[in-house]
């Protein structure tokens, strides 16, 4: 391993005074997302564009520009001109992209070099790296392990060293999970503060970051409104105003999560390293109170066969030769769910409203929700989850449920279990409490005060 710290500010000091730099630390990044892609199947593609942008920019002014010359990524998911989008799937055929995704534009207007696009699972219906289109992605800190999912390659990147941040997707988890899998800091806002075009109840954009305080410049940045968006009420703040450092959390009522009612609880690394984290919390001065989500297996099989749908109209707008590309692991658990009839999603959906509601309101009593991200943090890359008897998605019952509330939350690493791979830890705030949730988590990270030692890729000049 080698030590490369970087982060977003010190990038932007830096091009600021040598603006020339970016064009080294553009072709830096670039080889390095080129390796990335050999060794971890990290990147669907490397935008061939970033040098020349990078070249651009050298020539202009960063006044105003809080991203200027950064290197980042984007999941493939996104679309950015000029690029192919897979969707994780070779279902696809790759299309090159005519535009760029709300998200995409705005790191752009910052001053951001799209440096590739992140990898990611089947459809993104998978909290691990496989998908039909490219290998399998792997984890840095062990190759051997699953970066998680959906965005698979921007945890596995950012924890590699490729880029310090990147923005990924989030349906049940798919920022968090492998934020957790890779000990960096990942955040689902508040649902519909990020623009999204189609625009969604459960999905987001989010920003995936080795540190807290990364991620709240990329969420300043990508937040602002956007008509795209039908559904956004988007954040337009001045960067850097929402910094408000936390010196305690004395009178923060913390409603603490064991397990949420059904899939795997914690193992005894995770249980040791979340008992830590929550006594770091009562030691800062919070409240500690037992919270039960209490989600059941009948909350879980009705998410289960809306996704199902979701999936299936995936395959159904492809072209019919094109579905025997489809994971086998996708078409197994497609083939052994119930036919449904649209009266049957319905009833799904409002099922999923109504304990959303529920959820919501119960959560609604703490300032503060703490959790492990998953119960088991670690699984084998070419599985989509520690057990192959159960659904896709049933290992991500912690997460989930927050994109059904619309809740922000946010994962961070608590330390690395005894297999020396990172452990996350999960903070949840009320609906519209990002920029609190993003002080406290920045408070909770310096608290924790991990020394991490990356996995950093080693790049030869």
């Amino acid at each position: 391993m080698s030590a490369r710290p970087r982060s977003v500010s010190q990038l932007h000091e830096q091009f600021a005074s040598d603006p020339q730099s970016v064009v080294t630390q553009t072709h830096s990044s670039a080889r390095a997302a080129e390796l990335a892609t050999e060794q971890l199947s990290a990147f669907t593609c490397v935008n061939s564009a970033a040098e020349s942008t990078a070249q651009e920019l050298a020539t202009q002014d960063p006044a105003g520009r809080p991203l200027f010359g950064v290197p980042l990524s984007v999941k493939d998911s996104l679309h950015v001109t000029g690029l192919p989008r897979w969707h994780g799937t070779a279902l696809a055929t790759g299309k090159v992209s005519t535009f760029d995704s709300a998200p995409v534009q705005r790191l752009q207007e910052a001053g951001a070099v799209i440096v590739g696009k992140t990898s990611m699972s089947e459809m993104g219906l998978l909290a691990s790296g496989l998908g039909s289109q490219f290998p399998v992605v792997r984890n840095p800190w062990n190759p051997a392990q699953t970066p998680g999912g959906s965005s698979s390659g921007a945890g596995a990147s950012i924890a590699a060293g490729v880029t310090v941040a990147g923005i990924g997707t989030d349906i049940a988890g798919s920022v968090r999970l492998p934020a957790a899998h890779c000990g960096i800091v990942a955040l689902k806002p508040t649902q519909n503060t990020l623009p999204y075009a189609s625009a969604s109840t459960w999905r987001s954009a989010g920003p995936m970051a080795r540190t807290v305080a990364d991620a709240r410049t990329l969420f300043e940045v990508v937040s602002r409104t956007d008509t795209s968006d039908q559904l956004g009420f988007g954040y337009d703040v001045a960067p850097g105003s929402t910094r408000r450092p936390v010196e305690d959390l004395k009178g923060l009522r913390v409603g603490v999560m064991e397990w949420p009612g059904y899939g795997p609880r914690m193992n005894e690394d995770t249980a040791r390293l979340f008992r830590g984290a929550v006594d770091l919390l009562a030691g800062a001065g919070a409240e500690l109170v037992d919270y039960t989500l209490g989600a059941t297996e009948q909350d879980f099989a009705a998410l289960d066969r809306c996704l199902m749908v979701r999936g299936q109209a995936e395959i159904a707008a492809v072209e019919p030769d094109r579905v025997q590309y489809l994971l086998p692991q996708v078409r197994a658990w497609l083939d052994a769910g119930p036919e449904q009839s649209a009266a049957d999603y319905y009833r799904d959906f409002e099922h999923l409203s109504a304990r959303a509601g529920q959820l919501l309101s119960a959560a609604s009593a703490f300032d503060l929700i703490v959790s492990p991200v998953m119960g088991d943090h670690t699984f084998p890359a070419e599985d989509f989850g520690p057990d192959l008897s159960k659904p896709l998605l049933h290992h991500c019952g912690y997460t989930a449920w927050w994109n059904q509330t619309g809740q922000p939350a946010m994962s961070l690493n608590m330390g690395l279990a005894a297999d020396g791979m990172p452990v996350g830890l999960q903070l949840i705030a009320r609906r519209r409490d990002d920029w609190s949730l993003l002080n406290i988590a920045e408070f909770v990270e310096a608290q924790l005060a991990l020394d991490t030692e990356w996995p950093d890729l080693v790049v030869e000049a």
